[in-house]
């Protein structure tokens, strides 16, 4: 089954949860972790809340950051600025890009983006300049 925070992303027939929900940079906090080096978001439409909570370990822990991207999530980028206004400045972002041959996996590559700006759904690679890849 599909789980989202996000009401847009939700399947037609759905049931609803009451969850708690933390931002990452008071979870980390409060847990003492430290030293983050990668992030995988894949929260059906809610990746730019994510973002959002997490705002301080992306500034101090510059890890790379792998997300999906569908519809929802890219309007609600768009409301709250776009990427930029949810990943500190020094990041440059890729899309992978999958071939299919036969409708069977054929082969991902790494496509380089012109600036962190994603208007297509699939999955990005967010990575802090410095990092080669």
């Amino acid at each position: 089954g599909t789980g989202t925070f996000d009401p847009a992303s939700a399947p037609h027939q759905y049931t609803t949860l009451d969850l708690p929900v933390m931002r990452a940079d008071d979870f980390l906090a409060q847990h003492a972790i430290d030293g983050i080096d990668a992030v995988k978001i894949d929260v059906q439409g809610y990746e730019p809340n994510v973002l959002a909570g997490m705002a301080a370990t992306l500034a101090a822990h510059r890890p790379i950051v792998w997300m999906e991207v569908s519809q929802p999530t890219i309007g609600e980028l768009d409301r709250r600025g776009g990427l930029t206004a949810l990943v500190p400045a020094g990041y440059r972002m890729y899309r992978f890009r999958t071939a299919y041959r036969y409708m069977l996996f054929h082969h991902t590559r790494l496509e380089a983006c012109a600036s962190l700006d994603p208007r297509e759904e699939g999955d990005y690679l967010l990575v802090p300049d410095g990092y080669a890849l």
